[in-house]
């Protein structure tokens, strides 16, 4: 499976206030010029955590300082790849000042995809 070329899809996800997002791929493969940019807040004015390409996502897990993230996926007109699969899952902030990440939540975890 593969996604379209000119492609723009745009995804909000929030959590309960209070709470962090935990976000990692499971499948990454863009097309060269095609990306994925992801923002730590709930539009496109917050700071950029990354922008991803081909497939840089793998084996990274981003978390955020808020309960919401903003990703922005773009495709060319050139080449497609296979897209991606990303899971989430919210966070618990066990102490505000200092962030504790390794409390993540097992549930319920949720996913999207290019496919």
């Amino acid at each position: 499976m593969s996604y379209d070329n000119n492609h723009e899809c745009i995804y909000s996800i929030q959590v309960n206030a209070g709470k962090g997002i935990n976000i990692s791929a499971r499948t990454f493969h863009l097309g060269q010029g095609d990306y994925l940019k992801i923002y730590d807040g709930k539009d496109n004015t917050a700071q950029v955590l990354g922008v991803f390409t081909g497939s840089a996502m793998l084996g990274l897990t981003l978390i955020s300082t808020s309960n919401h993230l903003w990703l922005e996926f773009f495709s060319d007109a050139e080449s497609m790849g296979e897209g991606f699969r990303l899971l989430y899952s919210r966070v618990i902030y066990e102490d505000s000042k200092c962030h504790k990440w390794d409390n993540v939540l097992p549930f319920p975890p949720a996913s999207f995809s290019t496919f």
